[in-house]
């Protein structure tokens, strides 16, 4: 699963989760990369010219309440991306779909 944005074609994808549950602090870090080919191709490695952006979102309620909900039977790691990329789309990235 990955998070785009329509009006730029960018696409948005979660690299790392970490969560400190005792402290209630609940971070994701993500990479955008400028379109659906770039994002394929950095699996397999970018050119040292290519650039990327890089960030952090963090967030107790969003996540905790998407992990919460009554979900359809899926895996342990679906559901714990599904809930952290739904937490994004009702935050900072509101006007990004899932692709």
């Amino acid at each position: 699963m990955a998070l785009l944005n329509k009006e730029t074609n960018e696409y948005l994808k979660i690299t790392a989760i970490q969560f400190d549950f005792a402290s209630g602090n609940l971070n994701l870090t993500y990479l955008i990369f400028k379109d659906a080919e770039q994002r394929q191709r950095y699996e397999g490695g970018l050119s040292e010219y290519e650039i990327y952006k890089n960030g952090q979102f963090n967030s107790v309620g969003y996540i905790n309440e998407e992990l919460n909900r009554e979900t359809e039977k899926k895996t342990a790691y679906e559901a714990l991306f599904d809930a952290c990329y739904m937490a994004m789309k009702q935050d900072v990235f509101q006007n990004w779909v899932d692709c």
